[in-house]
């Protein structure tokens, strides 16, 4: 810090007090991750960077994958809570998940070797609303759905193990 002490008129002196302030950040270390995106998406950002929302091609990629990583955190905090109801109220015990699981991972499976609860939960998925089943040319196929609520059930089928 330096002084300064000047005279002024009338011979009172005013003391001026420079001082520099030093604010230190310390930078997180970051890795340089190459990635391709489609002239689409290129132009939506340069569009955004345009309009001001954000100041560049890195801050907008960086901000977007910390919005995925909690949003993401997030999911898997509340899956847990649902995995935890379902392990509580016996869902993983129901027959046509099992159901649904055998023809998932058995793709010879077939319906001559089923048992009637096993035909009884077939004929219940086939109505399902949200598609998780279809019959086609007399075998049965899972839906693109139904693969997707297959995988989250045996995740979670996993993951109770670990609870």
């Amino acid at each position: 810090m330096a002084r300064k002490i000047q005279q002024l008129k009338h011979g009172k002196t005013k003391k001026y007090i420079n001082s520099i302030t030093l604010i230190i950040h310390k930078m997180a270390q970051t890795e340089t991750i190459p990635t391709k995106f489609p002239e689409y998406d290129v132009k939506m950002m340069d569009n955004l960077i345009q309009k001001g929302i954000f100041i560049s091609r890195s801050d907008l990629i960086r901000e977007a994958a910390r919005e995925k990583m909690q949003e993401s955190s997030k999911v898997q905090a509340y899956g847990d809570v649902l995995v935890k109801k379902m392990k509580e109220e016996g869902d993983f015990n129901k027959i046509e998940w099992k159901t649904l699981v055998d023809i998932y991972l058995k793709p010879d499976f077939k319906e001559s070797s089923m048992n009637e609860a096993e035909k009884k939960a077939i004929r219940k998925l086939l109505r399902d609303p949200m598609g998780l089943l279809r019959k086609q040319n007399g075998k049965l196929e899972i839906t693109e759905n139904g693969e997707s609520i297959v995988r989250g059930y045996i995740k979670g089928l996993l993951h109770s193990q670990t609870l």
